[in-house]
């Protein structure tokens, strides 16, 4: 008989919790207690879903998740030809799949391939909510050219080939914009997330990795992968997603998704409020590395750091905005999208600021 352990797991108990064999003794003991225990769960479930800080590889890609550089099963690599496409170099890769940069063999044209690591019938219907999402009709929003079924995997995204960085890749390497830059950049962003919102949809892992610069100064929102859509719209699609799951970025979570709640249009805006807070100053609004302490700082009734108060340099008005969006209760942040981008655009114009 194993002695049930009903304290809470600390720091160290929530890593090894979630690299323990199911059955080992050790986890067997705990399980009941997070089973029960809200804090418990919603930390485990932090542990599990991306802990590592976004950040480039050492061949310059995007990797978030270092246990998906070599999963079992996933055989396409540079030279493959996949429906008409032949592979060039990977572009970048994630806990679900990769993106390759490919050559259409009958244009020349250039292309980027989104393939899934492992091509099961949950992952395929991902796949073809994530291709629903990025039909929406903006500029910021990248839309998908063709979409392969006739292949032996599950559906392939094709999109047009970008040319340029992620926002974290620039401000990792220092390469933070001016002012007016800032400006432009988050509303754009808004003007996205808006477009999104009115199709019935949230993006739900809105974080500067996910944000796209292209060399000719277009602004592009990336990553639909865990997009979540009105269920009066699809609600075949929706059940992919329940209410108690914690899906996203630990560090970019808004609180009441860190614990358990769904995420809405206002999830996206704390998400928002992040990129804001990055490009203002420089820093990342949560000082803290692992999931745990980002969890206990959500908790906390303290308000989030000030934008102005992190970089004297920022305007207060401005401030107010990011500060708003980083509310930690969704009812203190703005109604939409685009009441946040008219407040955006205000506080600039204050500032004699065109954005």
């Amino acid at each position: 008989m194993i002695a049930v352990v009903t304290t809470c797991l600390d720091d160290d108990d929530v890593a090894r919790f979630v690299i323990e064999p199911e059955r080992s003794p050790w986890r067997t003991a705990r399980a009941p207690h997070v089973a029960d225990c809200d804090a418990c769960r919603v930390r485990v479930a932090l542990a599990m879903i991306d802990l590592e800080e976004d950040g480039p590889a050492p061949d310059g890609t995007l990797t978030e998740d270092p246990a998906a550089a070599d999963p079992r099963g996933f055989r396409w690599a540079e030279g493959d030809v996949l429906g008409g496409y032949v592979l060039l170099e990977e572009l970048g890769r994630g806990g679900m799949g990769v993106v390759f940069a490919a050559r259409e063999r009958e244009t020349g044209a250039e292309r980027a391939l989104k393939l899934l690591f492992m091509p099961d019938a949950k992952g395929a219907r991902r796949l073809l909510r994530e291709a629903r999402a990025m039909h929406i009709d903006h500029p910021a929003i990248v839309p998908v050219v063709d979409l392969l079924h006739d292949v032996d995997v599950a559906p392939v995204l094709v999109m047009p080939r970008l040319r340029g960085s992620t926002l974290a890749l620039r401000l990792g390497a220092g390469a933070r914009p001016d002012l007016p830059g800032a400006g432009r950049i988050v509303a754009r962003l808004l003007e996205a997330l808006d477009a999104i919102h009115r199709a019935g949809a949230v993006h739900r892992d809105v974080k500067p990795a996910n944000v796209f610069l292209e060399d000719s100064g277009a602004v592009r929102l990336l990553d639909f992968g865990l997009v979540w859509i009105d269920p009066a719209l699809t609600p075949e699609e929706t059940r992919l997603t329940t209410t108690a799951s914690i899906v996203g970025t630990p560090r970019y979570l808004a609180p009441e998704v860190a614990h358990g709640a769904r995420a809405t249009a206002r999830s996206d805006l704390w998400g928002a409020g992040h990129v804001a807070f990055e490009l203002l100053t420089g820093e990342r609004a949560f000082r803290v590395r692992h999931s745990g302490g980002v969890l206990r700082e959500l908790a906390t009734a303290e308000p989030m750091p000030r934008a102005d108060e992190r970089s004297p340099h920022v305007p207060r008005a401005i401030a107010d905005v990011v500060a708003a969006l980083l509310a930690k209760d969704p009812g203190d942040r703005p109604a939409s999208a685009g009441a946040a981008l008219a407040r955006w655009h205000a506080a600039f114009a204050g500032e004699r600021i065109a954005v």
